[in-house]
């Protein structure tokens, strides 16, 4: 179902690392997000997707998106990069690796 998808909108108050968010910059899908810790944390605004504060913000974007094919491959591509360097199963896996380790000292 996310594989046919123009876009992922996150719209929590409140967010950790948002797994769903970082599964639709791997499928190549462009992501619009409501400004959070957990969210600003992984978009950088118009870089690997957008930032929102707003209702109508979020409506901006999704204009902007559909109507500029080039913004909307930049954001794509820059998504993955980011996600294949910062969040890969490696990464991933040491991270919560010394988590774990730095709790049972």
């Amino acid at each position: 179902l996310m594989r046919t998808s123009f876009v992922y909108i996150n719209t929590s108050i409140n967010e950790g690392m948002c797994l769903a968010m970082l599964e639709a910059m791997t499928l190549g899908i462009p992501v619009l997000a409501r400004r959070n810790t957990g969210n600003t944390s992984i978009i950088k605004h118009r870089k690997t997707g957008f930032i929102f504060d707003t209702p109508d913000e979020a409506a901006q974007c999704l204009v902007e998106l559909d109507s500029c094919n080039e913004l909307r491959h930049e954001l794509i591509q820059q998504a993955e990069k980011y996600v294949k360097k910062y969040h890969n199963i490696s990464n991933e896996t040491k991270a919560y690796r010394n988590l774990l380790l730095s709790l049972i000292k």
